[in-house]
Parts: structure tokens; sequence; C-alpha cells
């Protein structure tokens, strides 16, 4: 195969690439700035109580001692997470929809209280992630592991999280892309 025959492939995939981003981009909901549309309700696949206790790790996990996450931080959260689980499809979605549960019963299993872990403080929800962490049952510290995993991943993707931490963007960036870019501007 030659390189012009190669290249015109490439641009034929090119072109079907982008048809499909556009379409997908008007059925998607639009974004401002990076966020959510307020206005735009996700779908609701947790439980209000489920969700308390996603929340509850969220504080607790991303209490720094300088301020946990803002209201509107783990609003924003909320909507990323049920859109998270939206996302998720058959046994995945299942057993993330029961680790709400599990952590319900958490400090009763970790010896660190007998209220359910939604009604604790936050000093005493991230007492009790720990004591299930790095506990004697080594399947309950992966759970846990999974799900700070999870709520990290997800709550740092929030522009204010990623400010607070300093993050640029700049690695995000493909400088060729950009001098093209310019050229294309330029021109």
């Amino acid at each position: 195969m030659t390189a012009t025959v190669r290249e015109e492939r490439f641009q034929v995939l090119r072109e079907q690439l982008a048809e499909q981003a556009r379409k997908l981009r008007e059925a998607m909901p639009i974004e401002a700035d990076g966020l959510w549309d307020d206005g735009q309700v996700p779908q609701r696949l947790l439980s209000s109580r489920a969700m308390r206790v996603w929340l509850g790790i969220a504080e607790a996990l991303l209490d720094d001692g300088e301020g946990g996450p803002t209201p509107s931080q783990l609003s924003w959260f909320e909507r990323e997470l049920n859109d998270f689980f939206a996302s998720s499809a058959g046994l995945p979605r299942l057993v993330l929809q029961a680790l709400p549960w599990l952590f319900e019963a958490s400090p009763l299993l970790s010896g660190t209280a007998v209220l359910p872990f939604s009604m604790l403080g936050k000093a005493k929800r991230l007492r009790c992630l720990e004591r299930m962490e790095h506990g004697p049952v080594p399947p309950l510290g992966m759970v846990v592991f999974m799900a700070k995993t999870l709520v990290c991943t997800i709550f740092f993707e929030h522009p204010e999280a990623q400010t607070r931490l300093d993050f640029d963007g700049r690695c995000l960036v493909d400088e060729h892309r950009e001098q093209v870019f310019q050229k294309q501007i330029l021109h």
C-alpha cells in the first residue's frame, strides 16, 4: 500500500469519526464551562439513602483539614456519580449499587459504632473506612479501596478541585495540535 492510499484511507476514517463525534455532541447534554448544566436532571439510579452514603464517603475522604468539599462540589459530584452509574452496565452496576448497603453496615462490621455509616460524623466515618481497609478481612479492604478510588477519580475531575491541586492542564495540550490550530486561525 502506498503512502498516498494510506493517507486517503486515514482521511476517510477521520471524516467518519468527525461525523460520529458531531452526532454524539448533538445527542449529549450541552456542557457549560466544563460543568453539567444545572438545569439538567440526571437519571436517578441510586436511592437517596445510597447517595447519602456515597456523599458521606466523599466528605470523609476529601476533608483535608482546610475544609471539605463545598455544597456545589458535592452537588456536582452527585450528578457525576449518577452519570457514572448510568454508563455502567450489568454486573458492575449491580456491584456499585450494592456497595452503599455494605458501607451502611460497615461501622458494625469494623467495630467502630452501632449506627449506620450515613449517620456518623466525618471523623467516625473516616475511622470506619480506615479500619475496614486495614482490617483482618482483605476483601473488605479491597472494597474500601475501590470505593475510595471511585470517589477520588470522579471528584478530582471538578475544575475547582483541579485548581486546588494546582493542576494547570498543560499535560493535556498537544503542542503540535496547538501550533496547527494557531496557523489555521492566522490564515
